[in-house]
């Protein structure tokens, strides 16, 4: 896995998705991650105008989550597991959660 400097976990709330991506458009840079979890997983399936993740090398998901993935953007994400998510907490610089 490629060096991260900060990982940003999205557990948002359906309700909260829209509000999270222009707040992380702001704070996101190429060397950054984001593992998109739960709910925020239908991020993926709002407008293109709408999304920070192309500032991104790398989009995560988590296996238990990746059947939210729409089929067309699947090529885009990567699919973790819990191990990998374990070594991408403990190997960022900086691990931020976004509720």
């Amino acid at each position: 896995m490629q060096s991260i400097s900060t990982l940003y976990i999205v557990q948002a709330s359906f309700a909260r998705i829209e509000q999270c991506l222009v707040e992380l458009e702001h704070l996101i840079q190429p060397q950054d991650a984001v593992i998109l979890m739960e709910d925020s997983v239908f991020a993926l399936s709002l407008p293109v105008e709408n999304h920070p993740m192309e500032k991104l090398q790398v989009l995560y998901v988590l296996e238990s989550d990746a059947h939210l993935i729409p089929a067309h953007l699947s090529t885009l994400v990567n699919i973790i597991n819990y191990v990998d998510f374990a070594q991408m907490v403990q190997n960022a610089e900086k691990v931020i959660t976004w509720k």
